[in-house]
């Protein structure tokens, strides 16, 4: 009886010290929105370039063409 107190008082201390815990980052609301920058989109400049989008509701799509060249 006096040993599972023990360990039940050890484990119980632990736990409070955060010896188990795991850290774990959430991401906010804005890194999901914004993504993070992989090789594929690194050589995009996402400050300026305009696309031309033409609808066609009769068959439920969109064209679209970029505009600017690529820098």
């Amino acid at each position: 009886m006096p040993l599972r107190f023990l360990l039940f008082l050890l484990i119980l201390i632990c736990h409070q010290a955060g010896l188990f815990a795991q850290s774990v980052s959430v991401p906010s609301r804005q890194d999901t929105l914004k993504g993070s920058i992989t090789k594929d989109r690194e050589w995009w400049d996402i400050k300026y370039y305009a696309l031309a989008i033409e609808p066609d509701f009769g068959k439920k799509q969109f064209r679209v063409k970029i505009v600017s060249p690529l820098r």
